[in-house]
């Protein structure tokens, strides 16, 4: 089987380098997360006070759940609010949030946003961020 190689620096005359994609990030994010707050406007507070309760992603679910019942507590818009599980279920369903677990070392569950929402939701990412740490892990294939 051939072995695949990956480019180390982007040409110079390439349409779009990788640097304007993250500099779009930031604008496409806060535009995405308006749409959400539309689509799904029983998680208006978690959208609007997750950064007030953590800044940075991935956190442990006991963080995670933690922020979110302070959130639910706080929140004065529904008579009948849903708990801090029915919350991470329904981010997790509309793919806001999902499981992370970067090494066989991490133990419990840790939970990360993907990045067309993390600064959106006026947050930042811890580490080398999961997206490289996956995407690192699906090029390396074992040697046969």
């Amino acid at each position: 089987m051939p072995k695949i190689s990956y480019p180390t620096s982007t040409p110079k005359n390439t349409i779009i380098r990788p640097r304007n994609f993250e500099d779009a990030m930031a604008a496409v994010s806060k535009s995405r997360v308006r749409d959400l707050v539309e689509e799904y406007p029983q998680l208006n507070a978690v959208f609007e006070k997750l950064s007030t309760k953590t800044d940075k992603f991935p956190i442990t679910e006991k963080e995670l759940s933690q922020a979110i019942q302070e959130i639910i507590s706080e929140s004065t818009e529904s008579k009948a609010p849903m708990a801090s599980d029915e919350v991470i279920s329904k981010l997790m369903g509309i793919g806001v949030l999902y499981e992370y677990k970067f090494n066989k070392k991490t133990t419990g569950v840790r939970y990360h946003i993907p990045d067309l929402y993390l600064f959106g939701l006026g947050l930042s990412r811890k580490g080398p961020g999961a997206h490289k740490a996956m995407f690192d892990r699906n090029r390396r294939k074992p040697n046969n």
